[in-house]
């Protein structure tokens, strides 16, 4: 009977309604791909490529400890794709887990998915488990490919704040705010590395800027200082 699944499960007509799944489900449509995957995992629910599509499509609609079940079992049948680990560090992610999720990263890495968003996810995963060296060498890995994606300068440019490398961090700011002028996290950052420096007044323009942009900085319960000279008070 498993003989028989198995030899269904790869037949044309499987294979063919399986890849029309796969369509809609990037084609960002995952309730029809949904009821297609039920249908099929009646057929056959051990086939790799149908458990990992399910899997993705239970996270595209929140169910991510339903999908990590099913791509595990995907991963388990078929521990050489790159593409199931990726996926399962997305979900580890998702369920607040960076470790899992680092060592899904690199396991994808490993297996040859050397690509642009491998790295920035593996970097954000690091940048959570507080491993700032490690989380920077992979945005630096992502900005490499993909030189014209703002959202990882600006996260390189917070690595390197963190690891007070100011001039470094400026420079991943500038990088962010060319390519996306209206990049206020950005903007944000780079006030704070101004700040961090000691160059004041650039560093409160930019502050002032990323908040009138939305940016909620944290409450004291002390006034604003509004510029006015305060002799003998501490800033």
């Amino acid at each position: 009977m498993a003989e028989s699944a198995e030899r269904d499960s790869h037949s044309a007509p499987f294979q063919a309604v399986l890849k029309g799944a796969f369509e809609l489900h990037n084609a960002g449509r995952p309730a029809e791909a949904e009821r297609i995957c039920r249908s099929l995992l009646r057929q056959n629910p051990h086939d790799r490529q149908l458990l990992f599509l399910w899997g993705m499509v239970l996270q595209s609609t929140g169910r991510s400890r339903e999908a990590r079940q099913h791509l595990e079992a995907a991963a388990a049948l078929h521990p050489q794709s790159a593409r199931i680990y990726n996926a399962l560090g997305f979900v580890h992610l998702h369920l607040k887990n960076p470790a899992r999720a680092a060592a899904c990263y690199e396991r994808a890495l490993e297996l040859g998915l050397r690509e642009a968003n491998t790295y920035y996810s593996l970097g954000n995963a690091c940048h959570q488990l507080g491993e700032v060296e490690r989380a920077m060498r992979s945005f630096q890995a992502a900005t490499a490919l993909a030189p014209q994606d703002a959202a990882t300068w600006n996260n390189l440019g917070k690595c390197w704040q963190d690891l007070n490398r100011l001039e470094e961090s400026l420079a991943a700011y500038d990088r962010a705010l060319a390519l996306d002028p209206q990049y206020t996290l950005a903007r944000y950052g780079r006030a704070l590395s101004l700040l961090t420096a000691g160059r004041w007044l650039e560093g409160f323009r930019e502050y002032n800027h990323s908040r009138r942009q939305g940016i909620k900085p944290r409450q004291f319960p002390q006034p604003a200082w509004q510029g006015e000279p305060i002799p003998d008070r501490t800033l």
